[in-house]
């Protein structure tokens, strides 16, 4: 598994109310193949409750490298990288 570094302190939980929009971004056809099904399921679970999505470091170590440049280029584009 690779070690990453992130600017953000983790775990973070999401709130409920964003997981929505996390998820409509992750679903563009070239990312969403990318993304690990436990994650996937994480997302689904989190959309249907109040509790949010708690995202930790291992969980986002699960995605593959080249999707992680599909993210980043998705998130510049949309004006969040």
């Amino acid at each position: 598994m690779p070690q990453r570094s992130y600017g953000f302190t983790l775990p973070v939980t999401v709130p409920f109310f964003y997981v929505s929009q996390v998820t409509g971004i992750l679903q563009d056809e070239a990312i969403w193949p990318g993304i690990p099904e436990s994650l996937r399921d994480k997302l689904a679970a989190a959309k249907m409750g109040w509790d949010g999505l708690e995202i930790t470091e291992d969980s986002l170590n699960e995605i593959p490298d080249d999707t992680w440049v599909l993210i980043e280029a998705k998130l510049k584009e949309i004006g969040l990288g």
